[in-house]
């Protein structure tokens, strides 16, 4: 197990094995790269080992998580932080001794109880044992958050065991919610930190898997939830915008298990009621619908001050994106029962198809499309943005707010993240930084509700009155100055989902209209920019564009237009290509990040069938832009 413990960095000196790293590895980043895979490795033959003997496993993930709870914090000498203001020494950092043991011990016994559950009958397993490091667990109080990480991790991987007793379940909520208003330092008005960020996050992500997976065991505790909840979002500072929806998202998760439409319906209108108070406003729409009020209203339009002074702004952009967060993480997660009687009996159920499929509505429909009008004027607002004469309109230094983050660029360059994080580090490191990522995050949000609504709202989303003509008016204005970084996203989560679920006899009215001139678009885009990247290749030379500078701007555009490219053909594939068992009532896959960049450059040949791909589906509308994935 110790080889679990991420020690040996070759700009330390606290292992014998940092005198080997020096030989083998240039930087402390290549060497964790190194071992992270070399655990991943190790983990895999702990987890088949523990299903030979899974008692003993789990026992020694016991005496091992005992030991880290009763032994003294030991940060180190390098720390990262130090808890200001509080006279209390230094907080750890991914160096520390302690957090080494403890981040080992946390992989060790996640991977124990796991493959425990999955190995013993119900009757095996060691309830008692459970529970008991449970408490343990949750008696446990620290103020470190690299420390408090682990231990809400520790809280997830025991929790199985409360399916077993469940009266314990709130005192793991408690937990959890008092994680949710983590701070180094009580009632600090400076800037939460990144750690600080990263435990509430934890809290707020463990909420809401708990929601998901054991819905059942959490219905009965709704409405404690419920207060709790509504007692946190009554102060406006205490949460983020995204802590407050991942809360609300985990109620709306429970509410799915009251099978009755007319109860989970009154639900969800009480808790959107503030955010349809918010976003149907009258000064809410002028602001949504007019670009120049949008500047003003989200500050872009004011000279940069200093960042520890107060924003006069930020309230603005708070409440804008928690309306988009919410509405988002409602058409996210309300669904219908999956087995039909219960949809029957709960009144889910309408009707049925010609073929005699069950059509379903969703409780969430009335509202989500009372806030739709307002949500594609702002995507409408948000693409004229891109417009240079609506960036000359924003004052220094937000000229570039709508430009792609230095961490963004970094993924997409493959460039090695920072290794260390410091605790003390502010969540964003300039003004310029947050308001970037306001922007990004709005933006992506904003196509990821229309794309989820179709499969979550089915013919209701579809049958919208002019939905094509909306879409067309709002989505897709000012393409030609929206950049590759925002264009991919919109892809993949909003065109590429619309057409996935879309029922065939919306083809003609909504689908073709808007494929059509887009794939004309996207290739003659493409075309101009394969044709200007082959230039460049043939006038630098092969050798020398091998030698090219990782990090040039160069670089980084070529790299934008091979996972473009890529996501075009992904979106082609689903207009042209109907696989078998297609379920269109299915639900949507998982949006991931994990999209490969494309290796290599498009060959005439494959050009010249991309072109004919996209000719055929702008010429002829009776394509049938059918797909499912398996």
């Amino acid at each position: 197990m110790t080889n679990l413990v991420k020690m040996g960095f070759p700009s330390k000196t606290d292992s014998p094995s940092c005198e080997y790293s020096r030989f083998d590895f240039d930087s402390d980043e290549d060497f964790n790269a190194f071992f992270n895979s070399s655990r991943a490795q190790q983990g895999e033959v702990m987890r088949l080992a523990c299903r030979l003997d899974p008692k003993t496993s789990f026992q020694m993930a016991g005496e091992w998580l005992k030991y880290q709870l009763s032994t003294f914090l030991d940060a180190g000498s390098v720390n990262s932080c130090s808890a200001v203001g509080t006279g209390e020494g230094s907080l750890c950092s991914v160096f520390s001794p302690s957090f080494v043991q403890w981040e080992a011990m946390t992989l060790f016994l996640e991977s124990v109880i796991t493959q425990m559950f999955r190995t013993l009958n119900r009757e095996e397993i060691p309830v008692n044992d459970g529970i008991e490091l449970l408490q343990m667990v949750l008696n446990f109080d620290t103020k470190d958050p690299l420390i408090l990480s682990c231990v809400l991790t520790n809280v997830s991987a025991l929790f199985p065991f409360v399916t077993y007793r469940p009266e314990f379940l709130p005192q793991v909520f408690s937990k959890l919610f008092s994680s949710v208003t983590f701070e180094t330092v009580e009632e600090s008005k400076a800037p939460r930190t990144r750690a600080v960020r990263n435990v509430r996050r934890h809290a707020c992500s463990s909420i809401i898997k708990m929601c998901r997976d054991y819905p059942q065991l959490v219905l009965p505790n709704f409405d404690m939830l419920y207060n709790h909840v509504k007692q946190l979002l009554s102060n406006e500072l205490l949460l983020t915008q995204m802590e407050k929806c991942a809360l609300m998202e985990a109620l709306v998760l429970i509410s799915n298990q009251f099978k009755n439409y007319e109860r989970q319906k009154v639900f969800l209108e009480e808790l959107m009621a503030p955010v349809a108070s918010i976003w149907l406003s009258q000064d809410m729409h002028r602001v949504l619908s007019d670009v120049d009020a949008f500047i003003a209203y989200v500050g872009t339009d004011q000279k940069s001050c200093d960042p520890g002074l107060e924003d006069p702004c930020g309230l603005n952009r708070a409440r804008m994106s928690f309306c988009v967060y919410s509405i988002l993480g409602v058409v996210k997660r309300t669904c219908w029962p999956t087995d039909l009687e219960e949809a029957k009996a709960g009144g889910f159920v309408v009707g049925y198809t010609s073929s005699g499929n069950p059509i379903f509505r969703n409780p969430c429909t009335e509202q989500i499309l009372k806030l739709l009008d307002n949500l594609l004027a702002l995507i409408r607002t948000h693409n004229t943005l891109y417009a240079p004469e609506m960036l000359a309109k924003m004052a220094e230094p937000f000229t570039k707010a709508l430009d792609m983050l230095d961490a963004e660029k970094s993924a997409i360059l493959g460039l090695p993240q920072p290794l260390l994080e410091l605790n003390d580090s502010p969540v964003f490191k300039t003004v310029l930084e947050g308001m970037q990522r306001f922007f990004s995050t709005l933006y992506e949000n904003c196509f990821h509700i229309p794309g989820k609504a179709g499969p979550s709202m089915q013919q209701d989303f579809y049958t919208v009155e002019d939905l094509a003509t909306q879409l067309l008016s709002s989505a897709f204005v000012n393409l030609n100055n929206i950049p590759d970084y925002r264009l991919r996203p919109m892809l993949r989560v909003f065109v590429k989902p619309l057409v996935l679920f879309c029922p065939p006899e919306h083809y003609e009215a909504l689908v073709s209209p808007i494929l059509g001139p887009l794939f004309t678009y996207l290739h003659m885009r493409l075309s101009q920019k394969w044709q200007v990247i082959n230039q460049r290749s043939l006038l630098c030379g092969e050798d020398e564009a091998a030698d090219e500078n990782p990090e040039s701007q160069e670089m980084l555009e070529e790299q934008l237009v091979r996972m473009l490219t890529r996501e075009v053909m992904d979106l082609i594939t689903v207009c042209c290509v109907s696989k078998k068992g297609a379920d269109h009532s299915s639900a949507p896959p998982a949006d991931g990040d994990d999209e490969e960049m494309m290796a290599t450059e498009v060959t005439p040949s494959a050009m010249a069938e991309l072109t004919d791909l996209l000719s055929i589906q702008s010429t002829d509308k009776r394509v049938s832009p059918r797909a499912e994935v398996d």
